[in-house]
């Protein structure tokens, strides 16, 4: 796939003052996923391809799982991960440089390659009826080792909330005889990652309303 970064621009916050600006890009993003009867385990690294950013790459990996609450009508999904980004990456986010020394105020910092965070997420499906559904996804973030010791890291962790109402339409199409094809649609949501501005925020709820196009619904599955 393909993502974006939107960089970072003084303009964000008061205390990017006198930083270099970091550019928007491009993020192409190759992935790897291994999924048992139990658990998954995925591996994502981007990188970026215009080199006019933040020149750098990291890879995330999440071990994640999932199980249903029958009696609830509510599918659970929690999941751990951790960042893994290259010097340039982290020195463009994260470092000092001598130019932003003078013009910051911030003590000259660099970073090698490293750990920037880990994160712990825990995502719930409610079942309301046959055409709704609502998703939270709670989710807490560190940030580590020499990232955290950066002059421009104020808080070094953070909790983030997501609230979204999905409908739900399905489809079938007859193909042939007893065949169906199944089409599915996951709406999309973007969340900007405060650590890449380098100021971590409070608690912040977001509530996105979405609509999805579900042909073939696992929640139909699972309480049907």
């Amino acid at each position: 796939g393909v993502g974006l970064n939107l960089g970072r621009d003084q303009t964000q916050d008061k205390n990017l003052s006198g930083l270099n600006k970091i550019n928007w890009t491009l993020e192409p993003k190759i992935e790897a996923k291994y999924k048992s009867n139990y658990y998954s385990i995925s591996s994502e690294l981007a990188y970026d391809i215009f080199q006019k950013g933040h020149k750098g790459s990291y890879l995330k990996t999440s071990i994640g799982s999932g199980f249903p609450i029958i009696k609830l009508k509510t599918f659970i999904i929690p999941s751990i991960s951790f960042t893994y980004a290259d010097k340039t990456y982290l020195n463009n986010f994260f470092g000092i440089d001598s130019s932003e020394n003078i013009s910051s105020g911030y003590s000259v910092y660099s970073l090698s390659d490293g750990i920037k965070d880990i994160s712990a997420s825990v995502i719930s499906i409610y079942k309301i009826n046959d055409r709704l559904s609502l998703t939270a996804n709670l989710s807490y973030k560190k940030i580590i080792g020499q990232v955290a010791k950066s002059p421009i890291i104020f808080k070094d962790s953070n909790i983030s909330t997501i609230f979204a109402l999905n409908y739900n339409y399905w489809i079938e199409l007859n193909i042939s005889s007893n065949n169906y094809l199944y089409l599915f649609w996951l709406f999309f949501s973007s969340l900007v990652d405060n650590a890449d501005i380098a100021l971590l925020r409070e608690t912040i709820p977001i509530f996105l309303p979405s609509v999805s196009i579900t042909l073939y619904s696992l929640m139909e599955v699972l309480f049907n």
